[in-house]
């Protein structure tokens, strides 16, 4: 497979610098992920074009972000949005409408109308997108809306070294070394499985979270898994900590949501089944669930609501490496 941040001159060659190098290394670190899914109802808004045809079609949309390396060596989020027959299909089936494309979204909800009426409008097609709940409608504009455009996510030096305050703390520098470091030399990169560039060991993350909330939290962390579970059961001891995964498949939980400083815990997380609900469910506990399939290296964690529980598993489960 080609891979996806190769950048292409003039001429058909392939950009080679440290800087360049390095920017391609730690995009292909960052795995695509999905912002925001759900059902809604599709139809074209663009008499001249006929792709979605002049009736209403029900589709499973996702908001769908890459991390790309431009010719500067940045590396930049791009941002999709497919419309899907149904759900959990690979990326690729899907029909997509480029974000960074988008001249304009607006609300064209009617007066009266109970669910929100959303135009995405594109040099290419225009389409309009009809929310099936009256508290969906505003995420999916307020979402749409945050992701035009290409997003720059981390600028990277001529010779491969982050740019900013991050590049400025050494061992923020060290730990991005691990990911963009060899590739700026002309190695292989980190190893596979390792914590990659979404955590820093104490100058904060070198990267945004893709997703994060405050969640009771239990760290197995070497404990006798059989009897910290039947511990954990009878005492609920959960401690409440800032939880973050990363684009480059780390989670990580923290004291609190200045990210600074090294994290309490931190994971590399496998492509495609990382977590799953906590079974049997636990009393006042029961949209919890567990990564880490090793017994005294689990982690239960449980977020505020079933829905936000359900959105964590939706994003643990469906990372994909290209």
């Amino acid at each position: 497979m080609t891979p996806r941040t190769a950048i292409r001159l003039q001429g058909g060659k392939v950009a080679d610098t440290p800087r360049t190098r390095a920017a391609r290394a730690a995009a292909d670190a960052m795995t695509p992920h999905t912002l925001h899914s759900g059902w809604l109802t599709v139809r074209n808004a663009d008499v001249k074009h006929a792709m979605l045809g002049k009736k209403t079609s029900r589709r499973w949309c996702v908001l769908h972000a890459v991390a790309e390396a431009t010719k500067t060596g940045e590396l930049i989020q791009r941002v999709s949005l497919l419309l899907h027959h149904k759900e959990n299909e690979e990326p690729e089936k899907g029909k997509a409408t480029p974000l960074w494309e988008v001249t304009a979204i607006n609300d064209e909800t009617k007066p009266g109308q109970k669910a929100m009426e959303i135009t995405i409008k594109s040099p290419h097609r225009s389409i309009k997108l009809q929310a099936e709940g009256a508290a969906d409608g505003p995420k999916w504009l307020e979402l749409l809306r945050k992701h035009c455009g290409p997003s720059p996510l981390i600028p990277l030096q001529a010779d491969g070294r982050l740019q900013g305050a991050v590049a400025a703390d050494p061992t923020a520098a060290a730990a991005a070394a691990a990911a963009v470091g060899a590739a700026a030399a002309g190695g292989a990169g980190p190893a596979a499985g390792g914590v990659g560039v979404g955590v820093a060991t104490g100058g904060g993350p070198l990267v945004p979270p893709m997703l994060s909330a405050w969640m009771e939290v239990a760290d197995f962390d070497g404990q006798d898994g059989k009897e910290y579970e039947k511990q954990l059961r009878e005492a609920k001891e959960f401690k409440m900590a800032f939880v973050t995964l990363f684009p480059d498949g780390t989670l990580a939980f923290y004291q609190d949501e200045a990210l600074q400083g090294a994290p309490l815990g931190a994971r590399a997380l496998p492509a495609g089944e990382a977590a799953s609900p906590l079974t049997p469910a636990l009393y006042n506990y029961e949209h919890a669930f567990v990564v880490g399939g090793d017994a005294a290296d689990r982690w239960w964690l449980c977020p505020d609501t079933p829905e936000e529980s359900k959105e964590w598993l939706a994003a643990l489960n469906n990372r994909r490496r290209s």
